[in-house]
């Protein structure tokens, strides 16, 4: 006896069959949000946004898969358990996602964790209640064996058009976020990129290191340009947050953004400096290309980012004229600095941990003075505006006040925005204080001419 020919009924008590429509519903909607916009969770609790947004929509869509296996064994577990056992084999291998992701440094530690324990925590009890179901359901089948044909089809027309538009959510969840253009990133060095002068005996280079940009252009430029560098306290890279949902904003406004993937220090110290640099005489070099004005090519930072923002501004160089590589024949000087609550200070009340990746264990009085960009600022430096919330407990307000008061003393153009709160990341790059900045800026930018008056 065929026992999907003798099916008569949805699986289960109705208890069983609304858990598992629920939980089929929720890990739909999860997964189908998270392949549409990978960066959603992290925004939502406010952490740094995910380096590899493409894992996570991976991960979505074994959060979708198991969710469709929860509305099939909602529905009739007999007639779709190769469904529902795909579900369930997702739920499984959806941790291994996680790990992968704490791994390559796109999932936090804490998420890795504590998602993987949710899977198994969703897994356990409705394992039970699929096999709950499916014992009922399959008694239900034999006891009612000789029923007519009309009543062989158990699934409500509701539960039909779940499962089908399951896998259509999805698709079309997918489709959308692989829609979106990928700019490509471009090796900032041609060459073995150099690494200054090695201030730690225990700093090495891997053999294939390189920096890289994503230049976004806008589609109506007015000329101005900025090299955005993300934070991460240079032991990594917020690359989606803080660089390139900055270099849309900034091409929103006819300014093109350049996002900097610079090489991270592990203690050699001037390895940061050097990719900077290079990016801003990179911009130049390609100024005709990119319609840019030369005389208007700006920096932002944000967090270490913004350290290494401020040290660019105040420990540039001019081109060298002779140089055999034409991009070395351009300015490092930035025309304009923004600085999201940077970290400055690398002395007594350093960022720890930015201040260990970018020293290393080894240091001297000299090369922290050198890399305190407060303790730089010259005449020549150019106008900076900063951004900093006073509720901000990992790298203070103190920080922006010490470079603020540097440039008033040296009578140099500046601008400090004392945010009310957000705290450090500004409450996820959203909200008033997220707001203000951006606008404060552009507006800044306006006064000192960067861009054109409205």
């Amino acid at each position: 006896m065929s026992l999907i020919a003798d099916e008569a009924r949805p699986a289960g008590r109705p208890w069983m069959k609304h858990w598992l429509l629920a939980a089929g519903i929720y890990n739909l909607l999860w997964g189908s949000l998270t392949v549409l916009v990978p960066s959603w969770l992290f925004v939502l609790t406010g952490l740094e946004q995910p380096r590899y947004p493409f894992l996570w929509q991976c991960v979505g869509m074994i959060v979708g898969v198991y969710g469709v296996g929860y509305l099939a064994a909602a529905t009739n577990p007999l007639r779709h358990w190769p469904i529902v056992l795909v579900g369930l084999l997702g739920k499984v291998f959806g941790p291994i996602g996680y790990v992968s992701g704490v791994i390559r440094g796109d999932v936090p530690t804490a998420f890795g964790v504590t998602l993987p324990t949710n899977d198994l925590l969703w897994w356990i009890p409705f394992t039970m209640i699929l096999l709950a179901a499916r014992r009922e359901a399959l008694a239900s089948s034999r006891s009612n064996s000789n029923r007519s044909q009309a009543s062989e089809s158990t699934l409500p027309s509701s539960g039909r058009a779940a499962l089908w538009l399951a896998p259509l959510l999805l698709a079309v969840a997918l489709g959308t976020s692989q829609a979106e253009e990928v700019l490509p990133r471009t090796p900032l060095w041609k060459a073995t990129p150099p690494v200054g002068m090695l201030t730690n005996d225990e700093a090495s280079t891997p053999a294939d290191e390189n920096a890289f940009i994503t230049v976004h252009l806008p589609e109506q430029p007015n000329g101005a340009a900025a090299v955005i560098c993300p934070g991460g306290g240079y032991g990594g890279l917020v690359v989606d947050g803080e660089g390139h949902g900055i270099a849309s904003w900034l091409c929103a406004h006819g300014i093109a953004g350049i996002v900097l993937e610079y090489r991270l220090p592990h203690g050699r110290t001037e390895v940061p400096l050097l990719d900077a640099a290079r990016a801003l005489r990179t911009v130049r070099h390609h100024a005709t290309d990119w319609r840019i004005d030369p005389a208007r090519v700006g920096i932002i930072g944000f967090s270490a980012g913004g350290h290494l923002a401020a040290t660019t501004t105040t420990l540039f160089a001019g081109g060298e004229e002779g140089a055999v590589d034409p991009v070395e024949r351009q300015s490092s000087r930035p025309d304009f600095a923004i600085l999201i609550y940077p970290v400055i200070d690398m002395g007594e009340t350093a960022h720890a941990g930015s201040r260990k990746n970018l020293f290393g264990s080894h240091l001297s009085d000299d090369v922290v003075r050198r890399f305190s960009p407060h303790l730089q600022v010259t005449a020549e430096a150019p106008p900076a505006f900063l951004a900093h919330a006073v509720d901000d407990t990992v790298v203070p307000i103190a920080h922006s006040e010490l470079f603020y008061d540097a440039y008033r003393e040296h009578g140099l153009p500046a601008l400090l925005l004392r945010l009310p709160d957000g705290g450090h990341g500004l409450n996820g790059y959203k909200g008033p204080s997220w707001d203000a900045w951006q606008s404060g800026a552009i507006t800044w930018l306006r006064d000192r001419g960067m861009i054109p008056a409205l």
